[in-house]
């Protein structure tokens, strides 16, 4: 999982469009069920679109060895 997550850390997004993104989702009047943040957002907005919130949460689960 550690090894997992420095790849994944080592492009990552800068906190502060993180925080961007969870400000917009606290406060939407009707928040997404799910906000794409960083280099990876549009294969998985992509993925998102063709799949159940269900399955993309198993695959997510799945990816980081959850």
């Amino acid at each position: 999982l550690s090894k997992t997550i420095s790849n994944f850390a080592s492009q990552s997004t800068p906190p502060e469009k993180v925080a961007e993104a969870i400000a917009h989702a606290l406060f939407a009047r009707k928040p997404k069920v799910r906000y794409f943040v960083g280099n990876d957002a549009k294969m998985l907005s992509a993925l998102s679109a063709i799949t159940t919130d269900r399955v993309m949460d198993a695959l997510l689960r799945k990816l980081f060895h959850l």
